[in-house]
């Protein structure tokens, strides 16, 4: 059992120890104040926790800064939206639980009203934020962190404009030597398997035929598949051409290839 002190003692001042525990508290179990007093403070009561915390806290009014945005993104990202609002506003010093439940609702409220205006510097290092804690394959969650945006603007506006990896200058003339090559070269492997496969489903149909006394059951289709268009894979084709993108690719390749004299539907 721990003494108890009359109302006016002394010792009912808080210490910068006990204060530093108090603001741990918080940080691990949010405003769980029974919690907080069983663990760390026994010998205060939980309305002392309560209102010497929110005295220790600077209140702050207005719209939430970029620091305090990002705060907000981290401890949401950390915890969910789903937990004590108190335990998120403890990430984010200065701002209640109220505040930052309301600017995050707001936040997820408004989104499709940027949708269709312009990146700005502000959501662009929003972008940057975000990949370099997802990488780029999360697309969907990335958005969520650049509000206002799809995971398709997001997605483009990355490997168009801000991707480091990417190059955005001319292309040398050995770069197109090299892309057309590659069109070529994985153009002729796809169409020797296609010759490959319609060989062998006509060796397979007519073994069929032969078994059956000259009549086959079910339909091959012994056409190319390119019937028409070939389709060519820019994925692929990137693969081998250091920092360009498959749409770089395909535009260049376009634009290009007849002064190579390559010919056919592309």
């Amino acid at each position: 059992m721990y003494a108890t002190e009359p109302l006016g003692s002394q010792s009912r001042l808080w210490t910068d120890k006990e204060l530093e525990m108090l603001n741990k508290g918080v940080q691990e179990h949010g405003q769980n104040w029974a919690t907080i007093r069983d663990a760390l403070l026994p010998h205060r009561t939980i309305q002392m926790l309560h209102e010497r915390y929110w005295r220790s806290q600077t209140k702050k009014t207005g719209r939430f800064t970029e620091q305090e945005r990002s705060l907000l993104e981290t401890a949401i990202e950390t915890f969910g939206e789903n937990v004590d609002w108190g335990l998120i506003a403890s990430q984010v010093p200065g701002r209640t639980a109220r505040q930052c439940r309301q600017n995050w609702n707001y936040s997820q409220t408004h989104y499709v009203q940027k949708l269709d205006e312009p990146w700005t510097e502000q959501d662009r290092e929003r972008l940057r934020s975000a990949v370099g804690r997802f990488g780029t394959k999360k697309w969907t969650m990335i958005s969520e962190f650049v509000v206002g945006k799809t995971p398709d603007q997001c997605r483009n506006e990355w490997r168009e404009k801000l991707d480091p990896s990417v190059k955005r200058g001319r292309w040398s003339g050995k770069e197109l030597d090299l892309l057309m090559e590659r069109v070529q070269t994985i153009m002729s492997r796809k169409e020797e398997e296609e010759r490959a496969r319609v060989a062998e489903a006509r060796a397979e149909k007519d073994k069929e035929g032969e078994e059956t006394g000259g009549s086959s059951n079910g339909f091959v289709d012994l056409a190319p598949r390119f019937k028409g268009k070939r389709r060519v894979n820019w994925k692929e084709v990137a693969k081998g051409m250091d920092g360009r993108t498959p749409e770089q690719c395909r535009l260049h390749f376009a634009v290009h290839r007849r002064l190579y004299r390559i010919q056919g539907d592309y």
